[in-house]
């Protein structure tokens, strides 16, 4: 099975699919994701969180949620 980081966009209906080598690497990948679109962004401190140990991430700015998290692909 493959790691998977999924990112989705509320207000577009996007789903990005990103294959990573392994957990760790997802979570490096989606650490970067994370804090690039908080530069420079006003976002709701107290909905925009990021938790390691799950693999989920979410940034709340307005009408406009978005979300990370970390899976495995499966072929069946």
């Amino acid at each position: 099975m493959e790691t998977i980081l999924a990112i989705t966009n509320s207000t577009s209906c996007e789903i990005k699919l990103i294959v990573c080598k392994s957990y760790d690497d997802a979570i490096h990948l989606m650490k970067n994701k994370y804090n690039n679109l908080l530069n420079g962004n006003d976002y709701d401190f107290y909905n925009t969180f990021f938790d390691e140990d799950s693999g989920y991430a979410q940034i709340v700015s307005g009408l406009e949620q978005i979300e990370f998290r970390i899976g495995k692909l499966s072929t069946q």
